[in-house]
């Protein structure tokens, strides 16, 4: 089984590896930042940074021809214990 890299030019970063890689079944990712795919920009808030972290996943899976329902796995990291408040409303609408 080959991997296949996945770019999404919308959310790519200047790394020099892929956002992630798909082989067979298995995707892994690298960090899925939550700066908005359209404008660039980072939201102040954590609630706008969570659910444009969801959307940038969602564009990174789409393009791995997957979706949310094929994640096992997440890891999130917050600067501020106080901002875990802002993903349990994304987590729970997905």
């Amino acid at each position: 089984m080959r991997q296949k890299s996945i770019h999404v030019d919308k959310i790519g970063h200047s790394a020099p590896i892929p956002l992630a890689c798909r082989v067979g079944p298995i995707l892994a990712t690298s960090g899925i930042m939550g700066r908005d795919a359209d404008t660039g920009r980072m939201p102040e808030d954590a609630a706008g940074q969570v659910a444009n972290c969801f959307r940038n996943l969602g564009l990174v899976l789409a393009e791995a021809d997957m979706d949310l329902g094929d994640v096992v796995r997440f890891t999130i990291y917050v600067k501020r214990e106080e901002d875990r408040n802002a993903i349990n409303p994304v987590w729970l609408a997905h």
